[in-house]
């Protein structure tokens, strides 16, 4: 396997190890992880020692390279160089009893671009960003190179855990100069110890959001390569992998996830099949103009080791 082919998924913030979206692929993925506290990145190291395609750094990137107070709260998770917000629905109601500081302590922070430089990390393909309320600042710190990734992943909360800090919408705003939103998975939480969520059409107060954004050249097929569509695929993202796959099928000639996308085709395309009033042989003509085959059907689908490997 060259390494040219691998997809790049950057994550600053890697506390607890690889992303979701990494573990299910990590074979053909070239991951950089990266996370403020030494310690952390130290047991990172000792867990994926064998694994030649994991790169693990300590390091605390921001806008500007200069020295700040980094706080180390009681729940690691939220080591972080900003103040608590407790006027805020995170730590002002639901996590009120998880905030206490255990200690604090100066450290160096690196301008974002300068750090990936220092360290010959590509500004290319995934950034994920988990870094609590300092995202803003890491992403004006590529400063042109943001524009270079194909996907970001961050955490944007719709309140203000953190005075001064990073949230939804100031991400959001600085982002949509060159992404678009692809994708929210809204966390929720019961604000009140008496409410069930078995009422119908209830409606629960969303605190945060898992969000994907995309670049804008998706949108342009001129410049959009196979590498794009991988990315579709690692996210998670069928939808609008099946809408560039309908306007550029040979997009999957050279993609380094063909069969994975051949198989997840497959079954989506396969329960399309079971839908009442479809036009079934637009399906199959969909599948066929995609990998010059016929997709098989019902229970030779089934029996089919490809499709139904385990």
């Amino acid at each position: 396997m060259k390494e040219d082919k691998f997809i790049n998924f950057i994550d600053i913030g890697c506390r607890y190890g690889t992303h979701q979206y990494v573990k299910k692929n990590i074979s053909k993925l070239k991951y950089f992880g990266i996370d403020a506290d030494k310690q952390e990145i130290n047991r990172l190291k000792k867990k994926y020692k064998s694994y030649k395609n994991i790169k693990l750094y300590n390091g605390a990137l921001a806008e500007h390279s200069k020295e700040k107070t980094l706080n180390i709260y009681k729940h690691k998770g939220y080591i972080s160089t900003k103040e608590i917000n407790n006027k805020s629905l995170w730590f002002g109601i639901l996590r009120k009893n998880e905030k206490e500081i255990l200690t604090s302590k100066k450290i160096s922070f690196i301008e974002s671009e300068l750090f990936f430089k220092k360290n010959k990390i590509p500004f290319k393909d995934i950034l994920k960003l988990d870094v609590e309320g300092q995202e803003l600042e890491i992403i004006k710190g590529f400063n042109k190179y943001i524009s270079e990734f194909k996907a970001i992943i961050f955490e944007g909360h719709f309140d203000e855990p953190y005075k001064n800090a990073s949230n939804f919408s100031k991400i959001n705003l600085e982002l949509s100069k060159n992404f678009f939103i692809a994708h929210l998975d809204l966390s929720k939480s019961y604000l009140s110890q008496y409410f069930t969520n078995n009422i119908e059409n209830t409606r629960i107060t969303p605190l945060s959001a898992d969000t994907i954004v995309l670049n804008k050249n998706y949108f342009n097929l001129n410049l959009i390569n196979s590498s794009y569509l991988d990315i579709l695929y690692i996210l998670d993202l069928y939808d609008l992998m099946l809408f560039f796959l309908q306007k550029k099928p040979q997009l999957i000639n050279k993609s380094f996830f063909k069969n994975e996308i051949n198989q997840k085709i497959g079954r989506i395309l396969n329960n399309k099949l079971k839908e009442v009033g479809v036009n079934k042989n637009k399906v199959k003509n969909f599948y066929k103009k995609i990998f010059n085959k016929e997709l098989p059907l019902n229970n030779k689908f089934n029996e089919s080791n490809f499709f139904n490997p385990d």
